[in-house]
This record gives C-alpha cells, structure tokens and sequence, in this order.
C-alpha cells in the first residue's frame, strides 16, 4: 500500500467506471447541455469544467481541482500535500484522474499529447468530432491513438496509466456519448471490455 503515516494517496479510477460516473451526470443535466450547447466558448465550457466534472469526481468520491492545473484543464485526485504546502494552496500528492475538455475537434490532438506528459492512472479528454471530414469521430481515433501510442515508452498505457476518448455529439436535438478506452494500440469502444472498478493505494 502506498501511503504516508496511514493515509491513502491514490485512488485509481478505470475508463468504464468514470465513463459510467460522466454518463449518469450528463444524462441527468441534458436541459441545462442543451440550453448551452451553441455556447460552447463560454457558457457550455462553464457548465461542464465547473459544474458537470465537479459532480463527477464527487460521484468517485474524489476531490476536484476545475481550474488549469500545470496546464491541465482540471484534475480529479485523493489528498493534498499539506505538509509541504501552506492549505490555501491545491498541490495533490497525486493525480487520480488528468482532465482535458476541448471545445474545437480540430485541436483536441494538442489535449491529447499534453495528457501524455502526465504520470497517472487515468487521462480523460472530452471533446466534440464533426460530422465527416479530418475532424470526424473514426480519423480522430485513429490520430489519438498513434499519439499515445508514440508516447508509450513503458508499453503501460492499457494497463497502469490508461485513456479515455469521451465524444458528445448532438443528433435530432439529443445529446449523445461515447466512450474509447486505449488498449494494444488502438482506442475502441468501451463495450469491447468488461467493467472493473477502482482501488486504492
């Protein structure tokens, strides 16, 4: 058990189960997606970062950091180093989950390199694929998946420091979600794996 003075630093999160947490929480605030969905810039991206993946992390029983973080667009972790750090200050001992959310397909490939960069179990981008073209859903799989696999130095990427592609798309006036896991190369659709749950270490 990695701890300190008994106290546990990590909590590790799969893709089904945030992708199931993110899910109950979008379906139960479609009115308020749909109302801001065309204000992606603005009142959409506040919805979302601050309120949306707030309740998220809060349904993982995880703490959540919703402003950049190195960089990062938000962070889902377990506990904060006190010791080290004064307590008006957030510096996690570790992340649970790395969080990226990227309005515009055509640079979410910069969102998905940048999660590479980052030593922990669970990086999330959310993003929106058009309908055909460059952008569209099938060609951005293809192009996160030979990033990350690039960046899999320690060939761990299925198994220790796993990702997950979430897509929201709006078809007839309803919103839908999909949910990619990378696994040996390729991101698929998370129906392709069994379901597992989180630890804690």
């Amino acid at each position: 058990m990695r701890a300190i003075l008994g106290v546990s630093l990590l909590m590790i999160i799969s893709p089904s189960q945030f992708f199931e947490a993110f899910e109950s929480v979008v379906t139960s605030r479609t009115s308020d997606i749909l109302l801001t969905w065309d204000q992606k810039q603005k009142a959409y991206t506040k919805l979302m970062r601050q309120e949306l993946l707030a309740t998220v992390a809060n349904a993982l029983q995880l703490s959540y950091y919703p402003s950049d973080y190195y960089t990062l667009d938000g962070i889902m972790y377990l506990t904060r180093d006190s010791v080290n750090f004064r307590s008006q200050y957030t510096y996690v001992h570790s992340i649970s989950v790395a969080l990226e959310h990227e309005n515009n397909p055509a640079c979410s490939m910069e969102e998905i390199n940048k999660l590479q960069l980052f030593n922990t179990p669970l990086k999330v981008l959310v993003t929106y694929p058009c309908s055909s073209g460059p952008n569209a859903a099938d060609q951005l799989l293809s192009r996160y998946a030979d990033a990350i696999r690039s960046a899999d130095i320690f060939e761990d990427f299925s198994t220790l420091r796993r990702q997950l592609v979430i897509f929201g798309s709006k078809l007839s006036g309803k919103i839908h979600w999909q949910g990619f896991e990378y696994s040996e190369g390729a991101l698929l659709p998370l129906n392709d794996f069994p379901a597992d749950g989180a630890s804690v270490i």
